[in-house]
């Protein structure tokens, strides 16, 4: 091996190509010393010396050490790292999670970097639920032995992302939402951020996007999973908490406006005073205004609005009409599943809306993306609408919802059954698939 190494044209190759062998040769040998010392920051720059042969190898070596190690242990830490309250899906999960005594449940509540969600109102969500939760800044969560993460973004707190995690810890990824673009995921690495390539699992969705992520994820056959979609496993029960619609609950449709926060493509400006009109106007309708929780700052950001006081007054406007009222943040599963159609601009709600199976019209302000096979299959389910905003919100509402003409309801059942029922392709709930995966991949 020496002979070769001096063949190396530079010094940083020979650096990374000894450093692989060191980590393989420590492992067999059963030294977690370089495990402990290592980060998978370090690793991942490494891995363009290596190439996707090395690396694969290392992060399989890597991994399969880590679940031996962690099998002989009484009690396994497992983290949660959640930056906000409505992407939390793991509510079952961690109920069997915390009903198995060889697990240790915590939660840390961590900030966005671009978002700068208030992480304290996420720690009382959650505590709220029983769960145990840190702010990133206590102590008693960071020596976890498993974390799981939702976020594709950076967060501010360097110490919560994946890269600053040594190779003796496992990371998980259960996206927060499933993606339509021609990227089918922007979990997957890219130039920016660290995703797919460093976790020990990766858990996805729907069947596209499993058979994608193994093909293009440089690890995909090692840490790829068709779990099905956690945060959908209660759209499975009939449980339902009634949420606050207005109004009279016999007699009235009831209709969701869910809009995005302000990006390259929201449509909210350009129907903030048309929606707040027609659901003056249409008393035959009961309304939930659910904005995103950042849609007001973001409006601000981009000099749409002089004052916040200004967006606050426009949610006054929609509390004091006697049909509607507003949600901001927390969880929708009983919103969803009591409504009968909603009217949103943004994309993570375009598949977990399909599992309630009522109509969505989508006003997609003039975007033109490049679709994955999935996204072009779920575009046939959605009530599209790109820029005469006033006259399809009217034709949706007076055909579709009121009206009952819902021509693309077969579509939806097709789609759903091909793409997103996971119950019927696993014969489990989502959480009962990875805490069983857990499981069964640790104490064999």
């Amino acid at each position: 091996m020496l002979s070769w190494l001096s063949r190396l044209k530079n010094d940083e190759n020979k650096k990374y190509i000894i450093m692989f062998y060191k980590i393989i040769i420590s492992i067999k040998m059963g030294s977690p010393v370089l495990l402990r010392k290592l980060k998978w920051a370090d690793i991942l720059n490494a891995k363009p010396f290596w190439g996707n042969k090395r690396y694969r190898v290392l992060c399989d070596t890597v991994f399969r050490q880590d679940a031996k190690l962690l099998s002989k242990k009484k009690s396994i830490s497992i983290c949660f790292v959640v930056y906000a309250d409505t992407t939390w899906s793991f509510d079952l999960l961690c109920d069997l999670l915390k009903a198995d005594n060889r697990f240790d449940l915590r939660i840390v509540a961590a900030r966005d970097f671009f978002e700068d969600l208030d992480y304290s109102k996420v720690k009382k969500y959650l505590k709220g639920k029983g769960f145990p939760v840190y702010e990133a800044n206590e102590s008693g969560w960071s020596d976890s032995d498993i974390f799981v993460y939702q976020n594709p973004y950076p967060l501010k707190e360097h110490e919560c992302d994946i890269d600053n995690r040594t190779l003796d810890k496992l990371s998980i990824i259960v996206p927060y939402a499933i993606f339509q673009g021609d990227s089918m995921d922007e979990h997957l690495e890219n130039d920016h951020h660290i995703f797919s390539a460093c976790v020990w699992r990766y858990y996805c969705y729907t069947r596209e996007s499993f058979i994608y992520g193994k093909n293009n994820n440089i690890i995909g056959d090692i840490n790829m999973r068709l779990s099905g979609y956690p945060k959908m496993d209660v759209m499975y029960s009939e449980v339902i908490n009634m949420p606050r619609w207005p109004g009279d609950e016999t007699s009235k449709k009831h209709v969701l406006f869910a809009p995005s926060m302000i990006w390259k493509y929201s449509a909210f400006m350009d129907v903030w005073t048309i929606m707040l009109e027609i659901a003056k106007e249409m008393q035959n309708i009961s309304w939930i205004f659910r904005p995103h929780p950042m849609l007001g700052k973001t409006m601000l950001r981009n000099h749409l609005i002089d004052r916040i006081d200004i967006y606050e007054e426009y949610l006054k406007k929609w509390e004091m009409l006697p049909n509607a009222t507003v949600q901001i943040g927390g969880d929708y599963s009983d919103t969803f599943k009591t409504s009968d159609a909603i009217i949103a601009d943004g994309t993570s709600f375009l598949t977990n809306y399909q599992y309630i199976g009522k109509p969505f019209l989508y006003l997609r302000g003039g975007r033109n993306e490049e679709l994955s096979t999935y996204g072009e299959k779920l575009y046939e389910c959605l009530y599209i609408s790109d820029g005469d905003y006033e006259r399809d919100i009217r034709r949706f509402l007076d055909d579709v919802v009121l009206g009952q003409n819902d021509t693309l309801k077969d579509n939806r059942e097709v789609f759903f059954e091909e793409s997103l029922n996971y119950l019927r392709f696993n014969g489990c709930l989502a959480s009962e698939y990875i805490y069983r995966d857990l499981t069964s991949s640790i104490f064999k």
